[in-house]
């Protein structure tokens, strides 16, 4: 019997698991994404039918790219991904082809890039992002795709005095890893403020 991860499906993060899946698992590039029942976007097979199964996507040398696990043509439990030296590059879970659960994102050598978790497709929760040397970059808290609160880090270490955000309202700064400004926002009621109009949140 198979270890069980999230949503009693097959525990991927298992070794052994992980290994039999993969050798049983489709090629996602056999299948299509088409819009089904007027506004439901399925993978199909050749006979447009929703696809149900393990599906993985690989390199041009065969190294393994993409793999998880579709549902009547939509994505379900934990999907992986790997970035072309082969190194884990994230950990996402899914439910009805949405964004819902643990969310992880690692750079090419291993180091933690985000981690958080979602909710019907929002930001929810508690939010990590790193640097690439892997200091921290900011943590926040969301509802629902709501920005709460934010504190934000320079590349150096130390606490942006120019960012922060508190009961929704507030600035964030994000900057390159030399410590050069990439861009500045302004959050009202935890929607980000474009141009005296609100737009979605960061993600």
């Amino acid at each position: 019997m198979l270890p069980l991860g999230p949503g009693c499906s097959p525990d991927l993060r298992d070794s052994k698991t992980f290994e039999d899946v993969v050798s049983k698992a489709s090629s996602i590039e056999k299948l299509t994404r088409k819009r089904m029942y007027g506004m439901i976007m399925l993978f199909v097979d050749a006979d447009q039918k929703p696809f149900t199964g393990w599906v993985k996507a690989t390199g041009d040398g065969g190294d393994l790219e993409t793999l998880g696990r579709l549902e009547d043509g939509q994505r379900q439990g934990l999907w992986m991904n790997w970035h072309d030296n082969g190194a884990k590059a994230s950990e996402i879970e899914w439910k009805n082809d949405v964004m819902e659960g643990s969310f992880e994102e690692w750079y090419p050598d291993g180091k933690p890039k985000t981690v958080g978790q979602t909710l019907n497709g929002e930001v929810d929760g508690e939010w990590k992002t790193y640097y690439p040397g892997g200091l921290i970059e900011q943590v926040s808290f969301s509802r629902e795709g709501k920005l709460v609160r934010m504190q934000v880090w320079k590349p150096n270490g130390a606490v942006c005095p120019e960012s922060g955000v508190e009961e929704g309202n507030g600035t964030y700064s994000e900057y390159e890893s030399n410590g050069s400004l990439r861009r500045r926002m302004i959050f009202r009621e935890g929607v980000r403020v474009v141009a005296g109009r609100r737009s979605a949140p960061p993600g």
